[in-house]
């Protein structure tokens, strides 16, 4: 086990109240991942990690409503079933699909949404919500995903999407290899 290292009081309290959050096991694996001993740095990751989930969840909801309301928009379902019925993205994403010409007639000047673009999607919402984190082994595949997201929102919020990724984590010393950017 890696001894962490504190500064000061600040640092401590700091650990004590995320180690409730992510468990010393965790803490203890971006220390490894790392290669640090220095909290600041393992928190700093811990941090940006958590911040990046918070704007990826909500562009990610923003995209499933998006497709929600094509659905709806093409008359593929009504909005009573998507009311009633627990429709996780995978079933969304299956309609889509066998929908895709009607879909592709309406909404005509939007290209259709290859299949995996929207697993990669898919596969970076199932990694926010079942602790994965989303800088660490798989940064090179969950930018690519986020890519795919950024590709697929509606145009009115591609913009503020970028510039949110882009300046989240700007206020903490992060490491290179665990920042997602967009090029400017």
């Amino acid at each position: 086990m890696i001894e962490i290292k504190f500064k000061n009081q600040n640092e401590i309290d700091s650990y004590n109240k995320y180690k409730e959050l992510k468990g010393v096991e965790y803490h203890q694996y971006i220390a490894k991942y790392l290669n640090t001993d220095e909290y600041a740095k393992i928190a700093a990751v811990i941090q940006y990690d958590l911040r990046l989930k918070y704007i990826l969840y909500r562009y990610i909801c923003f995209f499933e409503e998006y497709i929600r309301a094509v659905l709806m928009n093409c008359d593929v379902r009504d909005v009573e079933f998507f009311l009633k019925e627990n429709v996780n993205m995978s079933e969304a994403q299956n309609l889509y699909y066998k929908h895709l010409n009607k879909i592709q007639s309406v909404y005509n000047d939007r290209p259709a949404i290859s299949r995996n673009e929207f697993d990669g999607i898919r596969e970076l919402r199932n990694q926010i919500s079942h602790f994965k984190p989303i800088i660490l082994d798989n940064i090179s595949e969950n930018q690519v995903n986020i890519n795919f997201l950024y590709k697929n929102l509606t145009k009115n919020y591609q913009a503020n999407f970028k510039n949110e990724i882009n300046m989240c984590g700007n206020e903490i010393d992060l490491v290179d290899q665990v920042k997602i950017k967009f090029n400017k």
